[in-house]
């Protein structure tokens, strides 16, 4: 085989095409303006899940944010578990939720890869979805001051719930299976005095950071690991996540002298139980301290709509 090249234009072939391009110069502006449209529309859609108390319309300053620097965006904020269904339904449940609120946006407005916004417990909530789900197509997984590790301190608006409960005795009153049913929190209460205890009656978290070995966890962890990079995002000027560290995969050692380690001296991690390590190690993984925000700053803050456009493309 070889390249053939066409031979030269005749002087009334040269007449004819210099007459259509003269007649196309009108709709040129049209043309670029379709080009632009194109280039736009090449930011990926974006979807968020709420977090604790929240709702789809705690996004709505930054999906303006998001609008305006990044025009033709498609996002959707999930419409599911809002207000005091997050606070009063077991996390199982939830995941069962968003999984299917999920599949129905993704099946109607989204045809190929998104990324995945989540915030406060909401984090928790979409990682045990992206976990159960082997057809997602979460291509960047941000988490905004998400208990990761789990929680170890009390909430205010848990304190409106139980009052007069402390860190020291929630144990007891989330470390059953009435608890585990009706209490969010309960499904990632994680105190490390207690980790026996923890890993026993503990539903949620236990069973998706894959602790206690189940049948689904080669399944979860394969899920997880289809996400193209994950980044979490925290700051320890949070008043609502306790340790704040939970949200960079910090934890406690597992002990009654308790003291903070690094992500990568958990368990968790150093065993590779649903894919942390992996996905760390693959350079997928990046976790983002941003000093002083509250935790509904999140939500409020440009200096934190800054971080999150960071990472977006």
């Amino acid at each position: 085989s070889f390249l053939s090249y066409p031979s030269p234009l005749t002087a009334e072939q040269v007449g004819k095409v210099g007459k259509m391009m003269a007649r196309s110069l009108p709709f040129l502006p049209a043309l670029f303006a379709c080009m632009l449209i194109s280039t736009v529309h090449a930011y990926l859609p974006i979807v968020f899940m709420h977090g604790v108390n929240g709702s789809p319309h705690d996004f709505d300053g930054l999906r303006q944010y998001i609008a305006e620097h990044h025009p033709g965006t498609a996002m959707f904020a999930l419409d599911v578990d809002a207000k005091e269904e997050s606070l009063f339904k077991s996390m199982d449940a939830q995941v069962k939720d968003f999984v299917a609120a999920l599949r129905e946006v993704t099946s109607v407005n989204i045809t190929g890869p998104y990324h995945l916004v989540a915030h406060s417990q909401g984090t928790l909530v979409s990682r045990g979805g992206i976990e159960e789900m082997s057809d997602h197509r979460v291509q960047k997984y941000i988490t905004l001051a998400g208990p990761q590790q789990g929680q170890y301190g009390i909430p205010p608006m848990v304190e409106n719930i139980v009052p007069g409960v402390t860190r020291d005795f929630a144990h007891d009153v989330f470390y059953n299976a009435i608890a585990q049913d009706c209490f969010s929190i309960a499904g990632y209460w994680n105190d490390p005095r207690y980790h026996d205890t923890y890993l026993k009656e503990v539903v949620f978290l236990p069973h998706y950071n894959n602790e206690v070995n189940t049948s689904d966890s080669a399944r979860y962890k394969e899920n997880f690991l289809r996400i193209k990079e994950m980044v979490a995002l925290g700051s320890d000027g949070d008043d609502v996540i306790n340790p704040w560290f939970s949200s960079m995969f910090d934890w406690y050692t597992y002990e009654e002298d308790f003291h903070q380690i690094d992500m990568t001296e958990t368990i968790v991690y150093q065993q590779d139980l649903y894919g942390l390590q992996t996905l760390d190690k693959r350079g997928s993984l990046t976790r983002h301290t941003v000093p002083g925000l509250k935790h509904m700053d999140w939500l409020g803050k440009e200096v934190a709509f800054e971080t999150v456009l960071s990472y977006l493309d």
